[in-house]
């Protein structure tokens, strides 16, 4: 009887899930097509590369809209700029669903290969905690969805896949997208951690081709001009909505609190990103993919200098992690009481119960940011407790 209640309530939250999902995509696609915010910054950069007009990085001219990508993003976005306003955005709505959809399926895969099964009510769980960002970044017509189904699904391939051809196409889709948005680089990190010293010398040097062939393109005199205007552009706090609350990484949110970027904010921001820095370092001890690759990209979203809200798409992985573990009463002590608090700061209290005024108070204060930093948190002490536990059940065998 209580196993035909199990499957009942599995294949409601099954029927659940599937509904929320494909409504997910549907809703994404509609606000893109809305809004689209930052879309046009990426297809008009298109149409300058087109007339050949290479002033991408111009604060003066294009204020907060300013392009922040590489040159090379602007190469590549000539195609959709090539058609009509419209019909790109359409294509690029399209784009942004199929890339969150790799990137959903390659973190269900991740859990698979490493012997830890995923129900729909995890999937369902880990869905309601990630709308947010979802809806936020389909309406900004961001890159962050391109991201997070490139790095997840080249991070998946270059560690499973069988011939190492294709292991090399995973690290070259992190390249890539390095390439375009830096933060990704910071898999780096991640590879030395794991051992794996050959992919990490190959993404560095896929990553260094990718920064070079422009030059073919812009020419030799052009080029390193654009770079050092795309760096400019990207260390500007004076131009851009810096200190917004939307901006949830380290520095940011202390500038909120402090006044601005003042050298008590540099220090407390230093520690912080450390803290989380020797994290994935000490995640070598436990020899867990998926443990390394959470902190990395935790690691990734503190370190940044902005860190939007709808970055936190990448975060699929360790949510569908630590949610399976709370669902099958995994969690215990410490670490089951960090990620309950992750929980209220950062979906209960702002998509449920406080309201939109309480909820942008609690995004001024760096509730996403609190987020991540007691994920990280709880993450190491639910592996270190699992170690010791272990331990002690060979010392009494």
């Amino acid at each position: 009887m209580r196993k035909l209640n199990i499957e009942r309530s599995e294949n409601i939250f099954e029927y659940l899930f599937y509904l929320l999902f494909y409504a997910l995509i549907i809703v994404c696609i509609i606000r893109t097509m809305k809004v689209g915010t930052d879309y046009r910054v990426f297809y008009f950069a298109g149409k300058r590369i087109i007339s050949g007009d290479y002033d991408l990085y111009n604060i003066i001219r294009d204020g907060i809209l300013t392009y922040k990508y590489s040159p090379f993003f602007a190469v590549l976005f000539v195609p959709l700029s090539t058609i009509s306003y419209k019909l790109s955005l359409f294509f690029w709505a399209i784009i942004n669903s199929a890339f969150f959809i790799l990137g959903w399926l390659s973190c269900e895969n991740f859990l698979k290969k490493n012997n830890i099964n995923i129900s729909n009510t995890h999937r369902l769980l880990t869905l309601l905690f990630m709308i947010e960002v979802v809806t936020l970044n389909a309406q900004q017509a961001n890159i962050n969805a391109v991201v997070f189904g490139m790095v997840m699904f080249g991070l998946y391939t270059t560690l499973y896949a069988k011939k190492t051809l294709i292991q090399n196409i995973g690290l070259f889709l992190i390249a890539l997208i390095s390439s375009i948005k830096l933060t990704p680089m910071a898999l780096v990190l991640f590879f030395l951690v794991i051992k794996e010293y050959r992919k990490c010398f190959l993404l560095i040097m896929m990553f260094t081709a990718l920064m070079i062939i422009p030059v073919f393109f812009f020419g030799l005199s052009k080029y390193p001009d654009l770079i050092k205007r795309w760096i400019l552009v990207l260390s500007d706090t004076g131009h851009f909505p810096f200190y917004k609350y939307t901006n949830q990484s380290t520095i940011a949110q202390l500038s909120r609190w402090f006044g601005g970027n003042t050298l008590t904010v540099k220090f407390i921001s230093s520690c912080i990103n450390t803290f989380v820095l020797l994290c994935v370092l000490y995640s070598s001890r436990f020899k867990n993919v998926i443990l390394s690759v959470s902190l990395t990209i935790i690691f990734m979203l503190c370190v940044s200098p902005v860190s939007w809200k709808e970055y936190q798409i990448i975060l699929c992985l360790p949510l569908m992690f630590m949610n399976i573990k709370l669902i099958n009463r995994e969690l215990k002590g410490f670490p089951f009481y960090l990620y309950l608090a992750r929980i209220l700061i950062v979906n209960i209290l702002v998509q449920a119960i406080i309201g939109e005024k309480l909820g942008l108070m609690a995004n001024y204060h760096g509730n996403y940011l609190w987020g991540i930093l007691l994920l990280c948190t709880s993450m190491i002490l639910y592996f270190n407790d699992s170690l010791n536990t272990e331990g002690k059940g060979l010392k009494r065998s």
